[in-house]
């Protein structure tokens, strides 16, 4: 592969900020190069650590390609976790709730665009029982966004007559979104999300 460019100088970070910084390097160099095709070495070269360093954080590439993965899905469930909760517990704010978190995924997406996609396409390069608890995890997600969305229709708020699968369009639609939008290129993220939760509120739920 192309040599990947070099940090200018090493920084001392906490533990856990290094380790996401590495994520995040791992996860461009995978999406430029294919996962197949990219070192441990290549990583700590562009990362500017040593190889001892980067095998500190991360026992193997298998082990780094499972921290990406989880970062967009187990992570990112954890975080919208608390909202989820609040929006059960707020029967008459539901489609409020839904439009926050769905808010909130666009933008946590498209600012973790390279391990998004690198999630969708090598998680097959995980060992069977992390691809199956992965996918455990997303199906929990997809069932609270179809929870909150007949909490809404049954408040009057919402309008379906097909919670789980109005639950999946509006996912796809959320992810889409990582696929084309670059930064820098006319509307913020944060413009990109307002119009996309418009559209999936007001047009595919009729709120």
């Amino acid at each position: 592969m192309t040599s990947p460019r070099k940090s200018t100088g090493r920084q001392r970070l906490p533990t856990d900020e290094r380790r996401a910084q590495l994520v995040d390097i791992a996860s461009r160099l995978f999406r430029e190069h294919g996962y197949h095709h990219v070192g441990m070495r290549d990583i700590a070269d562009a990362a500017n650590v040593k190889s001892a360093s980067l095998y500190h954080h991360f026992r193997s590439k298998t082990d780094l390609l499972q921290a990406i993965v989880e970062s967009v899905s187990e992570d990112f469930i954890a975080s919208q976790e608390p909202f989820a909760r609040a929006a059960r517990d707020e029967e008459q704010c539901s489609g409020e709730f839904l439009a926050v978190l769905l808010r909130r995924q666009i933008i946590y997406l498209c600012e973790h665009a390279d391990a998004l996609w690198v999630a969708d396409r090598e998680i097959n390069s995980l060992p069977p029982d992390v691809i199956a608890h992965v996918q455990r995890s997303r199906r929990h997600y997809q069932r609270t966004i179809a929870a909150l969305i007949a909490d809404g229709i049954r408040s009057g708020e919402l309008r379906s007559s097909a919670p789980d699968l109005v639950a999946l369009a509006a996912l796809d639609m959320v992810n889409g979104v990582s696929r084309w939008y670059r930064p820098g290129r006319g509307r913020s993220v944060e413009q990109v999300a307002d119009d996309y939760v418009a559209l999936i509120i007001k047009d595919l739920l009729g709120g």
